[in-house]
């Protein structure tokens, strides 16, 4: 199965139709228009200006975002992430050991490959992101893509649970020298009830922590918005919230603009009105990011 690069990672988004971009001292992928994130996000970097001015220079980006090793820059932020090899059910709960237990009876775990996932995993897709609320971001299109390049890249691994010859849900992975990073984890409305996702997400990250002595596993870093379900789901299944510092850098002449308390008083305003675009709500996220004082 191989393992993951950088460089790797980004020639995986590039075929799955990402625009990517690599800097001097990063790797980028445009994960919201005009604007790149760093990966991989277990990654620290620093940034100075004149990189930043660059990027921007060969990108046309408004912005970029990425974890900073630096403790001035930014704002303090966190990763879901687990570590050692004494990963085991018998710390959770007993709500949680027993959905996971209900899950592993329920549900037959395997390997699967992109192909695979294409043919039987299209309503898994779509299902969760309409729970989310992320049906914009991208299409079936990108999404296939996504899988097909999947299946061209070493490191890049995609698990399935399935109930009763059904495929309830599905977790595509990354797998790196000591980390890997959970990226994609999809799962049926209709199969919920059998908790597949619990079973899938326990029996991963066991057989990558304690299996094969992998140092960490990270499941995300902390969004531009709040999924408090998703996340509470994540930490029940032993992960925890790793500080780290998010920053962010504008394009110069947005950052001009930004730099008037009014500019960022209205943006806050509207992205905080009942109903307001998905848009401004993660605008006001950036602005955080970005170490803005109030």
């Amino acid at each position: 199965m191989g393992l993951l690069t950088p460089d790797g990672l980004l020639e995986f988004y590039s075929a799955a139709g990402f625009k990517t971009h690599r800097s001097a001292n990063g790797w980028w992928y445009e994960a919201g228009p005009r604007f790149l994130l760093a990966v991989p996000t277990h990654v620290q970097l620093t940034v100075e200006r004149a990189e930043a001015r660059a990027i921007f220079h060969a990108t046309g980006a408004l912005g970029i975002r990425y974890v900073t090793s630096r403790s001035d820059a930014g704002r303090v932020s966190w990763q879901m992430a687990v570590s050692g090899n004494g990963y085991s059910m018998e710390d959770f709960s007993g709500n949680t050991r027993s959905k996971i237990r209900r899950g592993l009876k329920s549900n037959e775990i395997r390997l699967i490959t992109g192909a695979e996932l294409a043919r039987h995993g299209e309503q898994a897709f779509l299902d969760t992101v309409a729970r989310q609320g992320r049906a914009d971001r991208y299409g079936l299109e990108r999404w296939h893509r996504l899988l097909a390049a999947a299946d061209r890249t070493p490191g890049i691994e995609i698990w399935s649970a399935w109930h009763e010859g059904v495929l309830a849900a599905y977790l595509l992975i990354m797998v790196f020298a000591d980390v890997c990073e959970l990226y994609e984890a999809r799962s049926r409305d209709d199969r919920l009830r059998h908790y597949p996702n619990n079973a899938l997400i326990y029996t991963v990250t066991e057989d990558l922590l304690v299996r094969r002595g992998v140092r960490e596993v990270t499941f995300g870093i902390e969004g531009l918005e709040e999924l408090d379900t998703l996340d509470q789901f994540k930490l029940a299944m032993g992960f925890v919230r790793k500080p780290i510092r998010q920053h962010v850098i504008f394009r110069p002449a947005l950052r001009s603009a930004l730099a008037f308390k009014p500019v960022r008083d209205a943006l806050g305003a509207i992205a905080a009105r009942p109903g307001s675009a998905s848009f401004w709500r993660r605008a006001r996220s950036l602005v955080d990011f970005a170490g803005y004082g109030a």
